[in-house]
């Protein structure tokens, strides 16, 4: 059974304890892995379509970070940023074209490391169609969506170790060709057994 209603009845200390409790079940990191790390945010927008999907974007193959992977819209916190809802509603109006106020955004999901030295704080939003796309064409080569039930299916993930250039695992999904890894999956796959009663 899958309970969107429980990001917003808890308080966003209630389910980061919860979602750290998951994660080290899940082998997912929780910890910085540097003593530094940049301060980021991204949006996990949920279409509220009679079936619900989740948005991705698929990043152009000429950036330097990052290149031809696939995430949610948002972005490192620029000097501007008041905090890092307003990063995260800043940068989902630049990379997608969707302006703050077409975005019900509902909890945050706590503060989460990434290998490439951010600090990454999701946010959970609701976009309720007809909504425009406007995809930046320096950033995002693409917008797509996935349905809700796909992400939330946790026998999708596979759980993937390498050892080049170091040992490390993370999480990956595929869907219709498309292959999402590393945070981004990892936090689909906290969702996936967060949402989901079994």
């Amino acid at each position: 059974m899958i309970s969107i209603e429980r990001l917003q009845r808890q308080s966003p200390e209630e389910i980061y304890n919860q979602l750290r409790m998951l994660a080290k079940a899940l082998q997912i990191q929780v910890d910085p892995f540097t003593t530094d790390p940049t301060p980021a945010a991204v949006l996990i927008p949920l279409i509220a379509h009679p079936e619900p999907t989740m948005l991705f974007t698929e990043r152009t193959t000429h950036l330097s970070h990052h290149a031809g992977q696939i995430s949610f819209p948002g972005g490192r916190m620029d000097p501007e940023d008041e905090d890092l809802a307003a990063c995260v509603l800043r940068e989902t109006h630049e990379e997608i074209g969707v302006a703050s106020d077409r975005i019900q955004m509902i909890n945050d999901l706590g503060l989460w490391p990434s290998y490439s030295g951010y600090v990454v704080k999701p946010f959970v939003g609701i976009i309720t169609p007809p909504v425009s796309l406007t995809p930046c064409s320096h950033e995002v080569a693409k917008i797509f969506e996935i349905p809700l039930a796909v992400v939330l299916d946790v026998k999708r993930y596979e759980f993937v170790q390498k050892t080049d250039p170091i040992p490390h695992h993370y999480y990956q999904i595929e869907y219709e060709g498309k292959v999402i890894w590393g945070l981004t999956a990892g936090l689909m796959r906290l969702l996936a057994e967060y949402l989901t009663d079994r």
